[in-house]
C-alpha cells in the first residue's frame, strides 16, 4: 500500500529538477512559462511534433461546433491520439482545435486544454516507481523496463533503449521526443497505465527504491 500511495503522491505533484526546460522547435523555454504545444503549433505547425496530439483525460467532449452548446457528437478517453487540423483551428474561436475524427469522418472539436502535444511532455529524470509495464492487445504485447531516473528498455531489459516523459496524466515511452510515439493515460487512482484506445489489458510493477526524502517533492522532470 505504501508503494502505491507514493505513486499517486508523485502523479499529482510535479517538481522540475532544472531551470530551464529543452524545447524540441528552438531555444530553451524557462519551466512554468513555456507556451502549450497547442501555443506554439499555432505559431509553427508544419513540423512532425504538431500533427499529433493527445487527449489528457477519460471522457473528454467532442462537439459538432466550437462552442461549449454545440452538440456532443463523441467522447474520448484519455492518451487516443487525434490528428489536429491547423487551418480550421486557426480559424476558429481561441480555445478550441479541430480535429480528424476517425470514426465517422469529418471533423470533430475539443477544447485546447484537453488536448497535449509532444512539446508538453518533459523527461523523468528521478523518481519514477515503474520497474516493468506490459500491454496486450489481441496477440500483440508491448512491454517496458524501466529505471528510478525514466530510462529504460523495450521488450526486454536489455532491449532498445528508450526514455520516460510526462505530462498531467500521460505518460509518454520513446527515445527521442516525437509524435507516434508510445502514450499512455496514468490513472491517479489507481497508479495504472493504460493505452489510448480504453483497452485495460494492461499490467503494471512498482519497485519503491527511490529515496523517500528525496522524493517528497515528486516526480524530477527535466
Amino acid at each position: 500500500m505504501r508503494t502505491l500511495q507514493w505513486v499517486l503522491a508523485i502523479g499529482l505533484t510535479v517538481s522540475g529538477v532544472a531551470s530551464f526546460a529543452a524545447d524540441p522547435m528552438g531555444a530553451p523555454a524557462r519551466a512554468g512559462k513555456a507556451l502549450t504545444a497547442v501555443d506554439r503549433c499555432m505559431k509553427q505547425h508544419r513540423v512532425s511534433t504538431c500533427r499529433v496530439f493527445y487527449v489528457r483525460t477519460d471522457d473528454v467532449l467532442v462537439h459538432s461546433e466550437p462552442r461549449e452548446e454545440s452538440e456532443v457528437v463523441a467522447r474520448l478517453p484519455g492518451a487516443r491520439g487525434v490528428l489536429i487540423d491547423w487551418k480550421s483551428t486557426r480559424e476558429a474561436p481561441k480555445g478550441w482545435v479541430s480535429y480528424e475524427r476517425d470514426d465517422h469522418g469529418g471533423h470533430g472539436w475539443i477544447q485546447a486544454k484537453d488536448v497535449a502535444g509532444v512539446l508538453d511532455f518533459r523527461r523523468v529524470v528521478g523518481c519514477w516507481p515503474v520497474r516493468h509495464f506490459w500491454d496486450e492487445v489481441g496477440d500483440s504485447r508491448f512491454e517496458i523496463y524501466t529505471t528510478v531516473d525514466g530510462l529504460g528498455r523495450s521488450s526486454t531489459p536489455d532491449g532498445p533503449r528508450t526514455e520516460v516523459w510526462f505530462t498531467d496524466s500521460l505518460i509518454l515511452f520513446d527515445s527521442r521526443l516525437r509524435a507516434g510515439a508510445d502514450v499512455f493515460h496514468y490513472d491517479t487512482e489507481t497508479g495504472k497505465l493504460r493505452n489510448g484506445y480504453g483497452f485495460k489489458d494492461s499490467g503494471i510493477e512498482h519497485v519503491d527504491d527511490a529515496d523517500p526524502e528525496a522524493c517528497k517533492g515528486g516526480l524530477k522532470l527535466r
